[in-house]
């Protein structure tokens, strides 16, 4: 691994779902392999539009992303979505087959991989569910859903994990056990949230948006903590760090 190698680059980018009303306005920015991003701002500053353009879901957008140095086109999309592991905000968005093995082993199918089954087993294992494998998806609390959806991200064994608002609904043992999921991961992982808390747990670094602009990046703790930056843009600390 190493440190000052990008694996994500993004260079003025702006997206708009129509064409007078721009979303993301000049973003710019690097995430660098090991580190974990925190994106932060209000409902509406184009953190999830952010996530869906990374991982192909949006396209039409102007400007450059790069994926372990791929452009991001349409021609190149099946080689990056094997790279980047996808989860979104509400996990029944995302679970559509009857049973967890299949749910997982749904990617690695549809690109022909050998050995689906270690594959998924893998994925199960890295994520401590294992023993939930054969059960019906329906059936699965909130948690439970949540942590199989990043195991589905997971079968492909992707380099980079995009994670919408991963803590939203969970209850505190629950919130505690993804905390302790994700700090095991290896990927490189982008995290939208408002659950500060949960961020600077989680990541090293934070990326503020505000109206589709970045208006800060730094260290976790250090823009998470700066009371008058965060209420400038409409954000309060961390409750962590309320009262203090």
């Amino acid at each position: 691994m190493n440190p000052f190698n990008p694996c994500i680059v993004v260079n003025n980018l702006n997206f708009g779902y129509e064409k007078d009303k721009i979303l993301l306005k000049n973003l710019s920015f690097n995430v660098l392999e090991g580190e974990s991003v925190g994106i932060i701002g209000q409902n509406g500053a184009g953190k999830s539009t952010l996530l869906k353009l990374l991982v192909g879901l949006e396209s039409g957008f102007s400007g450059e992303i790069s994926i372990n140095k791929i452009p991001l086109k349409k021609e190149n999309l099946a080689i990056i979505l094997q790279k980047i592991g996808y989860v979104f905000q509400e996990s029944n968005h995302q679970l559509f087959m009857p049973n967890v093995y299949d749910d997982i082993a749904f990617a690695p199918r549809n690109y022909q991989l050998p050995e689906v089954d270690t594959l998924v087993c893998n994925a199960l294992e890295k994520i401590g569910i294992l023993h939930l494998k054969d059960r019906q998806t329906y059936g699965l609390s909130g948690g439970e859903k949540k942590l199989v959806c990043i195991a589905s991200a997971l079968s492909m064994n992707p380099d980079i994990l995009l994670l919408d608002e991963p803590s939203i609904t969970l209850d505190a043992k629950n919130r505690r056990n993804l905390i302790k999921v994700l700090n095991n991961l290896p990927q490189n992982k982008l995290i939208t949230s408002h659950d500060l808390d949960f961020l600077l747990e989680t990541c090293s670094t934070i990326i503020m948006l505000y109206k589709g602009e970045i208006v800060a990046k730094g260290k976790c703790k250090e823009v998470l903590t700066n009371k008058e930056l965060l209420e400038q843009y409409n954000l309060e600390l961390p409750l962590s760090y309320q009262g203090r």
